[in-house]
């Protein structure tokens, strides 16, 4: 298995917004092949690829507000070109759109730039929080991720399933990155504390048995496994979760097809913060 590991760098943005240039150093040398920005921290797309090169990441997707797909895509698409990457990511449905009208009209925004992105050669992905599980009022159970990811207007739109907050929702990561397959090239592996609160956690050392999720990963159609953790860090120090996290899904990586890597997620864990 060679799926290359990116790291979302939501992750460590304090520490970018301070030093942009060393915390991409730092995370080049734990070992990540690509990145996925959040913004640039006041640095053009070419200086951000340009320094990327340099330490040898690629930079895999960009993630974008619904709003910028919307009003600016030619910019976007531009800024994604100029980062060399393949992807612009959707980073969530506002919340004053969490209705059934509004998840429509975000399937049928985002379904209309999906089209116009694959021109450029660009694929546009939506990305997950637990809030588009919630059933929509008078609509029978629909909830807002089956209109995101309907055979309608939102069908040339790709997934950068969250598997936490998949988790997070009640819901089965490995159910929908069976439902998603084919439409799944990006996949954020982020764990989940085993705490009352369900904090988020380092890759390996919480609940969702992340053996599975990567072994089924490549026949689903995920192009590269993306790192992410939001808060509740080790010692509140961002890099130290990072670095736990890429020598954790290395060894998954590594490991898939091992029979004593079914016990990885006991030997691996940690008391979370």
């Amino acid at each position: 298995m060679s799926l290359p590991i990116g790291l979302q760098l939501y992750t460590i943005r304090d520490l970018m917004q301070d030093n942009f240039e060393h915390m991409i150093e730092q995370v080049a040398g734990m070992g990540y092949d690509v990145i996925e920005p959040a913004g640039l921290f006041g640095r053009s797309p070419q200086q951000v690829r340009k320094l990327c090169g340099e330490v040898g990441l690629g930079v895999i997707g960009l993630h974008v507000a619904l709003e910028d797909v919307e009003g600016k895509l030619s910019a976007v698409a531009d800024s994604a070109q100029m980062l060399g990457a393949a992807y612009v990511v959707v980073v969530m449905v506002p919340q004053a759109w969490r209705d059934a009208e509004g998840y429509r009209r975000a399937a049928q925004i985002m379904g209309s730039a999906a089209q116009t992105l694959s021109e450029a050669g660009l694929t546009l992905c939506y990305h997950n929080h637990s809030f588009e599980w919630d059933p929509l009022k008078e609509s029978n159970g629909v909830r807002g991720i089956d209109v995101l990811f309907s055979d309608g207007a939102g069908a040339a739109v790709q997934s950068e399933l969250d598997v936490y907050w998949v988790k997070h929702a009640g819901d089965d990561p490995l159910a929908w990155m069976e439902r998603l397959a084919g439409r799944l090239p990006l996949l954020h592996v982020k764990d989940m504390a085993d705490k009352p609160d369900r904090p988020f956690a380092e890759v390996g050392t919480g609940v969702i048995d992340m053996a599975a999720v990567v072994a089924k990963a490549e026949s689903c159609g995920v192009r590269c496994l993306v790192v992410e953790q939001d808060s509740h860090w080790i010692n509140d120090a961002p890099l130290e979760s990072v670095r736990l996290s890429y020598q954790n899904l290395k060894q998954i990586v590594e490991g898939i097809g091992q029979p004593e890597l079914a016990d990885l997620n006991d030997r691996t864990r940690r008391r979370p913060i």
